[in-house]
């Protein structure tokens, strides 16, 4: 990882520079250890690929569904999904427990804004899914209103004993007005009201290490993701509490990318930009033809060559080195992992690189 991002700080340094130690970036502020351990499944740890569990992991996520995991955009920057693993199912960084799954693609939001945080939001795709229980994805804000309290968990600075835990730890927040956190911001180059929400009290916060983790609600169906933790200035400061980006305000974005939908983890190896497949690949290189139709192609593994024919179609390469001829129509291309030669062909096409 080349950077660690100083969560409420909005300051961006090397690792190397984060402590005069190999422990990971400072780590959440009054909070407790998460008991019991497993408490929450869908937690993920970002860290290093290859790299030590602890001393590497450097920011949070969240599963939202077998394959997909939500975090902050400003997690990937400068990352690709081979400099990434991700490990679900761990209360203790130091053990073996849970899963350790490479990165297959990384998407991040394409109008994300390192100055104002707007649109700090990312996905990552698994390599292989998981069978873990993801965390639901909001229907509405409803769960935005102020003084609602909110759970935030990560592996983060803690600024007390022990400053680097191992363990996974929480604290309850309550959500600040959006009149209050621009008031506590002014200047600083906001995104707007709308994109983000403030949770936080003083001597209770995330911090750095906690970056793209979740801020979630528990209820009847389960635990509901609200916020992914973004910026702020400090940790636990008087008068600053913690921006997070509203997720509820990227459900369409995380769908069309996914076909993870609200209140439903789903999104699965038979989508493509949120549809499910019309023609399915296998894990082999082959040849794929679509229909003179709209098709929804997922090529799945292998070398593969794709064409798209005719209609407005969507066509996700999958892992592997793939050659994709979009054709007539207006077709969405993705290759996703691997080196990928994408042609959208006639019409108005969206190409996008893995």
């Amino acid at each position: 990882m080349l950077l660690l991002v100083s969560v409420f700080g909005l300051l961006l340094v090397p690792s190397s520079q984060a402590s005069g130690d190999p422990s990971p970036g400072p780590r959440i502020v009054g909070g407790t250890e998460v008991d019991p351990p497993g408490k929450y499944p869908f937690m993920v740890a970002l860290v290093d690929h290859g790299g030590d569990a602890w001393a590497d992991q450097f920011c949070g996520g969240s599963l939202i569904s077998p394959e997909w995991v939500l975090t902050a955009a400003h997690c990937v920057v400068g990352e690709t999904a081979s400099t990434i693993d991700l490990i679900i199912g761990r209360h203790d960084l130091d053990s073996d427990e849970g899963e350790r799954i490479p990165a297959r693609r990384i998407i991040r939001h394409a109008a994300y804004d390192d100055f104002s945080m707007a649109n700090d939001i990312a996905l990552i795709r698994l390599m292989t899914p998981v069978t873990y229980a993801p965390v639901l994805l909001p229907a509405d804000g409803s769960l935005e209103a102020a003084g609602t309290m909110l759970t935030v968990t990560g592996w983060g600075d803690t600024e007390s004993v022990p400053k680097w835990p191992t363990e996974l730890r929480e604290v309850q927040l309550p959500v600040v007005g959006d009149a209050d956190c621009l008031e506590a911001y002014a200047g600083y180059g906001n995104p707007p009201a709308a994109l983000m929400l403030c949770a936080g009290a003083t001597g209770m916060d995330s911090c750095q290490g906690d970056s793209g983790g979740p801020l979630f609600a528990a209820g009847a169906d389960g635990f509901t993701q609200v916020g992914v933790v973004s910026s702020g200035e400090g940790c636990g400061l008087p008068g600053f509490p913690g921006k997070n980006t509203s997720v509820a305000a990227f459900t369409t974005w995380i769908t069309n990318q996914s076909g993870v939908v609200p209140g439903s983890p789903t999104g699965s190896e038979t989508q493509c930009l949120g549809a499910e497949a019309t023609i399915v690949g296998t894990e082999a290189g082959e040849t794929i033809n679509g229909t003179a139709g709209p098709d929804v192609i997922v090529g799945l593994g292998g070398n593969d060559l794709i064409n798209g024919l005719g209609g407005n179609d969507r066509i996700c390469g999958g892992a592997g080195a793939d050659q994709i001829n979009g054709g007539a129509g207006s077709d969405a291309l993705v290759g996703e992992a691997g080196n990928d030669l994408l042609d959208g062909g006639d019409g108005t096409d969206t190409v996008t690189g893995g």
